[in-house]
């Protein structure tokens, strides 16, 4: 890690704190206990919590990579009041890259980073899927919902609800671009 001022923490740094704290922690643990360990650290806690979000996404698509689902690029970044207030491609966000980068150095750490790929909301959904009888190669997640700061409950409802009005509009645009005479 790169010494000097610990608010210039760069993403590569930060993902790098994140990975060796849940590759040093044996599982289970929960977010609470991986985060009451980041608070021990003298960096900008909503660095090492973006850190956190991003390469949680990273290790539940590793581990669930070879399956056939297909992933989404796009993500929302929520305020804690269910606001967009950033919203990209996971291909040109810098921890998401940070940490995809660093994932191949943790594979003495397999059970802890499954551990933490499994937490990840992404994978919670597709699990969910495959329990009601969904095929791997069938499923495509939506976009990823992060919130940059912890939300309230009536936050994480307007987030939902945002979500679920993008979906709809996804869903709309496909139907037009099918062909109305070819079954599907």
């Amino acid at each position: 890690m790169s010494s000097g001022n610990p608010t210039n923490l760069s993403p590569q740094d930060a993902v790098q704190i994140v990975l060796d704290l849940i590759a040093d922690t044996p599982p289970p643990f929960s977010v609470e206990d991986i985060f009451g360990e980041l608070n021990q650290y003298e960096a900008p806690q909503h660095v090492l919590a973006r850190a956190y979000i991003f390469a949680q996404i990273v290790c539940g698509r590793f581990i669930i990579a070879e399956t056939g689902v297909k992933f989404t690029n796009e993500y929302f970044g929520f305020d804690r009041h269910g606001n967009v207030i950033e919203q990209g491609f996971l291909d040109e966000e810098p921890y998401f890259l940070a940490a995809q980068d660093s994932i191949s150095h943790y594979h003495d750490a397999g059970a802890s980073l499954t551990h933490f790929g499994s937490m990840a909301a992404e994978v919670y959904a597709i699990n969910e899927m495959l329990h009601k009888g969904s095929q791997f190669e069938n499923l495509e997640t939506t976009p990823n919902i992060v919130f940059l700061d912890s939300p309230t409950q009536a936050g994480l409802a307007k987030a939902n609800a945002q979500i679920s009005q993008h979906i709809a509009k996804l869903k709309s645009s496909d139907r037009r671009r099918k062909a109305w005479w070819k079954f599907w």
